[in-house]
This record gives C-alpha cells, sequence and structure tokens, in this order.
C-alpha cells in the first residue's frame, strides 16, 4: 500500500485531511506516517463549532 493510498483508506474510515496536512503527511517517511495515523486514531475527535 503506498502513502497515497493508506491516507485515502485513514480518511475514508476516520476523517477527511485538509490539503496541507495531506502534503506534510506525504513528506513523513512511511513508518513515520504509520506511526502518526496510529497516533491520530487513539485521540479523541475534537469538535469546533463555529459562532
Amino acid at each position: 500500500m503506498t502513502k497515497e493510498e493508506l491516507i485515502k483508506s485513514f480518511e475514508r474510515n476516520n476523517w477527511e485531511f485538509h490539503e496541507i496536512y495531506k502534503q506534510k503527511l506525504m513528506a513523513l517517511s512511511y513508518g513515520d506516517l504509520l506511526d502518526k495515523l496510529i497516533h491520530l486514531i487513539s485521540q479523541q475527535a475534537i469538535t469546533v463549532f463555529g459562532g
């Protein structure tokens, strides 16, 4: 699985990344990318409401 496929899979199963963040993720090594995505899965969701 390529890094791009890994990110798309994560987005499909969790949430979508902003394009700037996707670029930062793509710049990581494959191992670092996996570590980052695993870390994100373990975090509680933060919801921001505009007002």
